[in-house]
């Protein structure tokens, strides 16, 4: 009796020791799956964030390229169009920086991003500079102070009308138009040289105040001239000293954030994997430690009921192959849609970045319209000047002209000189002639002489500098005929390639113009991919219902598997009641 109470006891001991088992088994479980939640859920949100700097850092650098492009334009067309637009770039560009800050919070990080904001600041406010002392200076020959200067030349020219005044403002204009062109400092001090020689003759010639104000603005607007390109030159150094920073700069960005993200990416993949593998193996150990005080009692239970597992073993078959069979069948339905689900994606995608190449397209054809009217604009200036390159040629013959005009004055007054040295002779042969009465003609003679032989050295010493300024104006003659006829070839050129310019244009234009009928065709395919999705979407309704179906044969499985836990219960019963009545 004291022995089946002992044997009773043990085996409820054991039974309670079974459960518990279990019980820690589902704990520990339960347990490393929320812990494994929370490692995923914060995986995502490193892998989200990563995402997001990559995103938010890719506008920026774009919008600083844009920025860069749009500086350039501006400088090569002096159109203020591509000045807002470089503005409104630069505020994208701080915007996704400020985003950034947003996003990570990192000292290092934040001081990279500031040192971007700072020098993008510099950047925007040098640019603006520069803009505005263009702006000042003239965009073109019609703004600013080049239309003062056009003004006053106008009234200057037609109101002077001596040759060396008009030869003298030439030059004055001369210089002035090389200075625009090239820079050149020398013609500073020409012009500064000739404004002197152009007043001493509006004295010479008696010109009214007016007229030496005038001429004043007209010479104030060409020094104005001077220190605004100073300016500019100044704020275009500092420019490009932050220009030269910045670049740096943002490659250094780059390679942080590409180092950031791929160290999330991997630290993210890295702790999935050892969760994973941490979760697979505990899963085992509890399995093992639970089933392992399990194993006997269901050995047990599993030899009471073998006889009746033969009722329900064709039953338990047929129902397994035909749930096999289902799930199958609603797998590769199941495949079926997400290949079409992922088809549709791809043909979204495809679809935006065909949008996006679209818009890009037309982007392209507008600047490339744009940048047909600068070629016509070129073509003209280009044109301009040369005819401006044969007045100047024209012009250098015409001094040549006038130089042998004024060598063959210095050699008539070097004959004239010579007349009145022999003339000076023959007086003081008449005066030594005349004894005391002569001497006074003598003294004159003498001065005669001397003035003569003067007059014939400064006559000879004008001879050779005009022979000298002969050859280097016959130099200059030849060099601008060979000047002139190279610009002639570079004109041909330049025409050869805005033709060909033109053409590229045009056929950019044509290719902008057909993407429409691109886009109808991938609308089309995309409908197609709707009405495939829904008929893929009926069949797997239609394959739901099969599969329903054989869920009631797994109930009437279920069915029969209760049936025999009720068996088991009974037996059970009957153990404690046997185990009671001992």
């Amino acid at each position: 009796m004291n022995e089946k109470y002992i044997n009773a006891v043990l085996d409820y001991f054991n039974s309670l020791k079974i459960k518990s088992r279990i019980i820690i088994g589902f704990a520990v479980v339960i347990f490393l799956l929320l812990i494994f939640s929370l490692l995923i859920i914060w995986t995502i949100n490193s892998l989200s964030k990563a995402q997001k700097l990559t995103e938010y850092s890719l506008r920026a650098v774009n919008n600083l390229r844009m920025a860069r492009l749009n500086e350039k334009d501006f400088f090569d067309t002096k159109d203020l169009k591509f000045a807002q637009k470089n503005k409104k770039n630069m505020m994208l560009f701080n915007e996704n920086l400020k985003k950034l800050i947003n996003i990570d919070k990192k000292k290092e990080f934040e001081s990279k991003i500031n040192i971007l904001l700072k020098l993008g600041e510099y950047y925007s406010e040098n640019f603006n500079k520069i803009i505005v002392l263009m702006k000042k200076k003239g965009l073109n020959k019609n703004q600013g102070i080049f239309e003062e200067v056009k003004k006053y030349y106008s009234i200057i020219e037609t109101k002077i009308t001596q040759p060396e005044l008009l030869l003298s403002f030439a030059k004055l204009d001369k210089y002035f138009s090389i200075y625009l062109q090239n820079k050149n400092q020398t013609m500073i001090n020409l012009f500064s040289l000739e404004s002197q020689n152009f007043e001493e003759l509006l004295k010479k010639y008696k010109y009214d105040e007016n007229f030496y104000n005038e001429f004043n603005y007209y010479k104030n607007d060409f020094y104005g001239i001077l220190s605004f390109d100073n300016q500019i030159d100044g704020a275009i150094e500092e420019f490009v000293s932050y220009i030269n920073r910045i670049e740096p700069e943002i490659e250094n960005y780059t390679i942080y954030i590409n180092n950031l993200v791929n160290f999330a990416k991997i630290r993210g993949f890295i702790i999935s994997i050892l969760m994973i593998l941490l979760l697979i193996s505990m899963v085992i150990v509890v399995s093992v430690i639970t089933t392992k005080g399990i194993t006997k009692p269901i050995n047990t239970i599993s030899y009471s009921t073998h006889s009746i597992k033969g009722v329900t073993a064709n039953l338990s078959k047929i129902v397994e192959k035909n749930v096999g069979q289902s799930l199958v069948l609603i797998k590769n339905i199941e495949k079926v849609n997400n290949l079409i689900d992922n088809q549709s994606n791809c043909l979204g995608e495809s679809s935006q970045y065909i949008i996006d190449f679209t818009n890009n397209l037309k982007e392209i054809a507008e600047i490339a319209h744009n940048k047909k009217k600068n070629l016509e604009i070129i073509t003209d200036k280009v044109h301009n000047s040369k005819e401006q390159i044969e007045k100047l040629v024209k012009f250098v013959k015409m001094i040549k002209e006038n130089s042998s005009i004024m060598l063959e004055t210095a050699t008539i007054i070097s004959k004239v000189a010579d007349q009145t040295k022999v003339l000076a002779v023959n007086s003081g042969i008449e005066a030594s002639n005349a004894g005391d009465y002569g001497r006074v003609l003598k003294i004159v003679a003498k001065e005669i002489k001397n003035l003569s032989e003067k007059t014939s050295q400064n006559a000879n010493y004008i001879s050779e500098n005009i022979n000298k300024n002969l050859r280097l104006i016959e130099n200059s003659a030849n060099q601008g005929d060979y000047i002139l006829q190279n610009f002639l070839n570079l004109v041909i050129e330049i025409e050869n390639t805005a033709i060909s310019t033109v053409e590229i244009i045009n056929k950019i234009e044509t290719i902008s113009n057909n993407t429409n009928f691109v886009m109808n065709y991938i609308k089309n395919l995309i409908n197609i991919t709707d009405t495939v999705r829904n008929s893929s979407n009926h069949i797997k309704t239609m394959a739901n219902g099969i599969n329903d179906n054989i869920l009631k044969l797994i109930d009437v499985k279920s069915d029969t598997n209760e049936a025999v836990n009720n068996i088991i219960e009974g037996i059970n019963q009957l153990t404690d009641t046997d185990e009671k009545r001992a």
